[in-house]
Parts: structure tokens; C-alpha cells; sequence
């Protein structure tokens, strides 16, 4: 899997954290379906279909690969629903959430790079 987000983040202009993370979001809005029902994880970037916690554990990984701290968010979305999103924690300390999955389902930035988080946080798996 390391190989595939390899070569995704490759094609990547360089930039700031937030120019890099963004890039992320952007491929995962563009080359992955939302599939409520799916439910694979990181491993949906080989089938091109994934669900919130499939989208959050792609982002988070692909941040990883970049070197940026990024944690997988569990809780409840503000539409009432169990949800997966990411907090990310940049080099200067400064954390930010992104939600890829509500970014790629209406393409609204306010998704990501929010420094408050806008749905109930109940549980932060850190990874790295």
C-alpha cells in the first residue's frame, strides 16, 4: 500500500503542509467514490470506493507518507450520524481537522482545515 500512496503523492506539487494536505484531499475527492455501505478502510484506494472511515484512514496515511502527524477521529457528524473525520497536527504545533469524506460528498472547504471541529468528537486514535 505504501508503494500505490507513493506514487499518488509523487505526481504532488511541493508546498506548505496545508498546500500538501490539500492536494490529498483534492485526489481522494476526485479518484474515490463515496460508498456509505463500503467498508474496507485504507485498503479502498485499490478499489476506488470508501465509506467516511475509508476516506479518513486513506487521508491519514497519505499525510503519514508525507511526514505530517495526523490522527483518525470517531464520533457522531453533525447530520446526527456515526462518523470517521482527521485531526492533523502541523510542525508548529497548530491542529486542524479535515473530513475528506463530507469534503468529497459536497465539495464545501469548510471540511478542511477547520481549527474547531464541528461534529461530537467521542474517541481520537493516535497513529503516529
Amino acid at each position: 500500500m505504501d508503494t500505490k500512496i507513493d506514487s499518488i503523492i509523487s505526481t504532488f506539487h511541493k508546498g506548505s503542509e496545508e498546500e500538501m494536505l490539500r492536494q490529498c484531499a483534492d485526489w481522494l475527492r476526485n479518484n474515490m467514490d463515496d460508498a456509505r455501505d463500503y467498508n474496507v478502510g485504507a485498503e479502498s484506494i485499490f478499489s476506488g470506493k470508501a465509506n467516511c472511515d475509508g476516506f479518513a484512514q486513506m487521508f491519514m496515511k497519505m499525510a503519514m507518507r508525507l511526514g505530517i502527524k495526523c490522527d483518525w477521529c470517531m464520533g457522531i457528524a453533525s447530520n446526527g450520524e456515526g462518523h470517521a473525520w482527521n485531526r492533523v497536527t502541523f510542525s508548529n504545533g497548530n491542529k486542524r481537522y479535515y473530513d475528506v469524506c463530507f469534503y468529497n460528498s459536497n465539495g464545501k472547504t469548510k471540511y478542511l482545515n477547520s481549527s474547531s471541529c464541528w461534529h461530537t468528537l467521542q474517541n481520537v486514535n493516535v497513529i503516529y
